[in-house]
């Protein structure tokens, strides 16, 4: 969906995408194969670079690589987030950046 980010101090709206699971056990495991699928029917290879992020476990985060670019984020949610918002199970996701990858893509050459 539509998000609105600040940049050189003016509002940008981009487009990101966000998937995840939710489950008693769910874990980094389980988001990391869904990242894999989408990015490689993209035909973009990537790398899943270790991160920290407030929002997520530590040592089970990762930024998300496409050539040399930061498009995205995947990991566990921190327990206190799932705690603020009333979840009870482990929440893994991964976030990336549409506007960042459709770029990627047409420089590409490839075509969706």
């Amino acid at each position: 969906g539509t998000c609105v980010i600040l940049e050189d101090k003016e509002a940008k709206d981009i487009e990101k995408l966000s998937a995840a699971i939710s489950d008693t056990k769910a874990g980094y495991e389980d988001i990391a194969p869904c990242l894999d699928a989408l990015l490689r029917n993209l035909k973009l290879k990537y790398e899943l670079i270790p991160t920290t992020h407030e929002s997520f476990i530590e040592g089970r985060v990762a930024k998300i690589v496409v050539e040399k670019k930061e498009v995205g984020i995947i990991g566990e949610l921190n327990p206190y987030v799932l705690e603020k918002w009333n979840i009870v199970f482990p929440v893994a996701a991964f976030e990336i950046n549409v506007n960042e990858i459709l770029s990627l893509i047409s420089k590409k050459g490839n075509k969706i």
